[in-house]
């Protein structure tokens, strides 16, 4: 495997994983999922706007027929996703639908195997079947009482599917266009799907009361946003995308420990089982 391009697939998945000092400290302020999932690509877009018009302009075009592949990656991946993903933390728990997300892989091997005609390894099957169950050790899923409402577990695993749909989508832009363009795009599409379904005369209030929710709003969008898609796109374009989709999950991992270190969450032996079999999935993918 590529080195560099697994490493940037890891560190996207790194920076996806502080997203929740982003979200727990919006939603002190007052946010909704739904104003977070508005925020995060509106500024992120914005923001990329500004810097591509001045560095690389050229990379602003894009054909008018290829729409389709950045409605898929913006609206059917990133706004539906995040709708279902943090409804799910709303009415359930953090950790829980953090595992339900990571069922993704599941989905990314099986469509990347019809789509794309990749193979379909015991190596890439044992990674995608530990990489899961380890998802679900950190979640609770496995030794806890917790149980999961029937709606939560569906809005749950439709976030892991439409999370790994950008995978996909993904895929086929980067047969026509750079990842940057991708991304920048990608931002614009979910801004206006996520715009369609909320209200943000309420979040504007906050804002405009507490002036440090929008600090917080730039940071979502440039640590957990910008940087965390260009890396995973540009890793995209050069490895499998059922492995990307796998070497990502660090993701949960990086979330569990800012959970524990930064938010005194409880550590148990769940939890560490768990971040054992992710990092050895990791391991399993990178070898040659």
């Amino acid at each position: 495997m590529n080195t560099k391009p697994a490493l940037c697939v890891i560190a996207a998945g790194i920076f996806w994983g502080l997203i929740s000092v982003f979200t727990t400290n919006l939603n002190s302020l007052g946010f909704t999922a739904i104003d977070i999932c508005t925020y995060r690509p509106s500024i992120s877009a914005a923001i990329l706007l500004i810097w591509l018009a001045i560095q690389n302009p050229a990379s602003l075009k894009i054909k008018l027929k290829d729409i389709g592949y950045f409605i898929g990656t913006g609206m059917i991946s990133l706004c539906v996703f995040n709708w279902c993903y943090f409804y799910s933390i709303e009415h359930s728990q953090a950790s829980i639908a953090v595992g339900l997300l990571y069922t993704s892989p599941v989905f990314v091997t099986l469509l990347s195997a019809l789509l794309f005609h990749e193979q379909l390894t015991v190596r890439k099957l044992a990674a995608v079947a530990i990489t899961v169950e380890g998802c679900f050790l950190i979640s609770g899923f496995i030794g806890s009482t917790y149980s999961v409402a029937p709606l939560i577990l569906l809005t749950g695993i439709a976030s892991g599917f439409f999370y790994g749909l950008y995978s996909i989508f993904g895929n086929y832009a980067l047969k026509k266009y750079s990842p940057i363009t991708i991304t920048f795009y990608t931002f614009v599409f979910a801004s206006i799907g996520a715009m369609v379904i909320n209200d943000v005369h309420a979040s504007l209030e906050i804002i405009q009361a507490k002036p440090e929710a929008l600090a917080w709003c730039i940071g979502i969008s440039v640590i957990s946003t910008i940087i965390p898609y260009f890396l995973y796109t540009y890793g995209l374009k050069q490895l499998e995308t059922s492995k990307a989709a796998v070497l990502v999950t660090v993701e949960p991992l990086v979330g569990c420990l800012v959970g524990i270190l930064l938010f005194s969450e409880p550590c148990n032996i769940e939890k560490i089982i768990g971040m054992g079999c992710i990092l050895s999935s990791t391991v399993i993918l990178s070898r040659n």
